[in-house]
């Protein structure tokens, strides 16, 4: 096995965590990329677009962590055929909320692995349902700081779990970070970190 320092090119907190209480080692150092440059008209596809914003975010650290593994991470949610990425303010969130009272939404995180002769990427997705959302319990949600920084505006694990009735896949790829698909892809290329 190859060792490697690791890498985040991230500032989720949930995605440090997560590698935390995994039991990896690591450093976190944002990506200085813009990853509103990746649009969903120039990816093609929904697993295009995710993909390319997690490779934007991996290689924009490349150059300043040249000899470790950098992973980048990118989250997003599907509903009725719209992507919706973090709200912009309470008015959106309370949309995005009202569009998936009693609907399936779909999360799909992609990962990319960058380092010295590492190019690899993957996606993983995991359905969540929701059950029916009260209008006064959204603008109450809305009016917290909780939702801005969540593709969707929402864990599944904070103040919107009221809402999930169910959720089908693994539950770290709604958190931002498949830990598992992320475990598996180290073994795959023969990498310890």
């Amino acid at each position: 096995m190859r060792q490697l320092n690791l890498v985040l090119a991230s500032t989720s907190p949930r995605r440090a965590q997560l590698l935390q209480d995994a039991g990896y080692a690591f450093e976190i150092v944002p990506s200085p990329a813009d990853e509103n440059d990746v649009t969903i008209e120039d990816a093609g596809s929904v697993e295009s677009f995710v993909r390319q914003k997690a490779v934007v975010k991996a290689e924009g650290v490349v150059p300043l962590r040249p000899n470790a593994l950098v992973l980048g991470c990118d989250t997003i949610v599907v509903c009725k055929g719209k992507i919706y990425e973090k709200p912009k303010d309470s008015a959106e969130c309370i949309h995005f909320l009202e569009t998936f009272s009693e609907s399936t939404c779909t999360v799909i995180t992609a990962i990319a692995l960058r380092g010295p002769g590492i190019c690899h990427n993957l996606i993983t997705s995991t359905e969540v349902d929701f059950r029916c959302i009260p209008k006064g319990d959204a603008a109450k949600f809305a009016a917290t700081s909780e939702p801005y920084d969540k593709s969707g505006g929402f864990a599944c694990l904070g103040y919107a779990a009221r809402w999930i009735s169910c959720v089908r896949g693994d539950i770290p790829t709604v958190l931002g970070l498949p830990i598992c698909a992320f475990a598996v892809a180290l073994e795959h290329l023969g990498l310890s970190v």
